[in-house]
This record gives structure tokens, C-alpha cells and sequence, in this order.
């Protein structure tokens, strides 16, 4: 069960952190903001704008854990009833999925802006107003772009 672990659950519980996240809108106690994670928000837009995004690390590795025991605990009750061998291809070509998506994305999101890495947020979550599932490949869902048409010019007749 060690090999498996190294070989096919660590690096697919990152595949599955890296598809499928969860947005909220929470109303905090400086404004209305978007945050994302599941099961815990761990990033946020900063308070200043300017395009940073703050990073808080405790929930983070929170995230991380629960998706590493999820798919732990599904790995090992398939192995409890059915001996599994993963060759070492597959896991070698998680491990080049994972490597492909990570570095370019953390190196383009610390080099485009001024990222804040926090241990934990410092504000507070009053409410959430409003909250959903997606998945890496869909639109961002905060921002619905069907509900705004085409915009209209005055001196067009209608």
C-alpha cells in the first residue's frame, strides 16, 4: 500500500484539487468579496486591488489534507476487496501532469502580481451570499457574462 500511495494517491489527490473547486461570495467586513476553495476558501482578491491575490496558507493545507484522505480512503477500501498494482507508467504520468500544470501556473501567478501569503485570514466572514462548484475547465461562475448584452450605441434605432 506504500508504493500506491506515492505512485497514484498523493499525485491524484492534486489532479483532483487542481479540477474541482468551489467559489464563494462572502460579505466581510471590509466589502462584498469572491473567494475560492473547497472545503475551506483559501484565497481571496486583496483589499487594495491591483490584481493580488492573498493566499492563506492554513486552510490551504487543510484543503489539501481532505482531498489527500478522500481519495486515501477510496484507494484503500478498493484495495481492502481488490489487490490493485498501478505500473510505474501511470504514476509517472501523474506525477508529469501534476509537474506540467503547477510550476507554470504558481511561477505566472507570482510573477504577474504582488501576491500576500497569510497563515490564516484576517478579516472576518459576516455572511455568504452566495456560493458554487466548477470545474477548472468551465467559465469562472462569479461572473455570469450572459446576463450582459451587446452593448448599445444611442444612435442605433432599435
Amino acid at each position: 500500500m506504500k508504493p500506491l500511495i506515492t505512485r497514484f494517491v498523493l499525485p491524484l489527490s492534486l489532479i483532483f484539487f487542481m479540477l474541482f473547486n468551489k467559489w464563494w461570495r462572502v460579505e466581510t467586513d471590509l466589502a462584498v468579496s469572491n473567494m475560492y476553495g473547497f472545503p475551506l476558501p483559501y484565497t481571496a482578491p486583496c483589499v487594495g486591488g491591483g490584481g493580488c491575490v492573498q493566499y492563506f496558507l492554513v486552510p490551504l493545507a487543510a484543503d489539501l489534507i481532505v482531498y489527500f484522505l478522500v481519495v486515501w480512503l477510496f484507494t484503500w477500501l478498493v484495495y481492502r476487496f481488490q489487490k490493485i498494482h498501478i505500473p510505474p507508467a501511470i504514476g509517472y504520468l501523474l506525477w508529469a501532469i501534476n509537474i506540467l500544470y503547477y510550476i507554470p501556473s504558481v511561477a505566472y501567478k507570482n510573477v504577474t502580481a504582488n501576491n500576500e501569503y497569510y497563515l490564516k485570514r484576517e478579516f472576518n466572514i459576516f455572511r455568504v451570499v452566495h456560493s458554487g462548484y466548477f470545474f477548472v475547465w468551465e467559465e469562472d461562475p462569479i461572473v455570469d457574462y450572459s446576463k450582459y448584452g451587446p452593448a448599445k450605441v444611442a444612435s442605433q434605432p432599435e
